[in-house]
């Protein structure tokens, strides 16, 4: 009887092995995957954070030149009253409080 079940057991031995190799073999394949998409996204979110920094750097110098603008041109340029530059200034420093926890250094 013993002899009977000796085939059956190898077969099964064998099956395991091949399980226990493809498990190893996804496992891997996952890890590889996972690693990848982490940093594809690390990356992406390098661009973004720089170019968020790229924008907040520009209102700094667009409300700087806006403000420097109407202190010698109070009354605006025709077609642009001061009152519009005035509301441009308030709504960029709107996005630059929006944006003043980035760390841009």
């Amino acid at each position: 009887m013993k002899e009977r079940n000796e085939p059956v057991a190898d077969e099964l031995r064998r099956r395991l092995k091949v399980l226990l190799w493809a498990t190893c073999i996804l496992y891997g394949v996952v890890i590889v995957i996972g690693g990848a998409g982490i940093w594809i996204n690390h990356q992406q979110s390098s661009e973004t954070h720089n170019a968020l920094c790229t924008l907040y750097d520009d209102l700094k110098t667009r409300v700087n030149g806006t403000k420097d603008y109407l202190l010698r041109h109070p009354n605006g340029f025709p077609g642009i009253s001061s009152a519009t530059l005035v509301k441009s200034i308030h709504d960029q420093e709107q996005t630059l409080d929006a944006l003043s926890t980035l760390n841009c250094d």
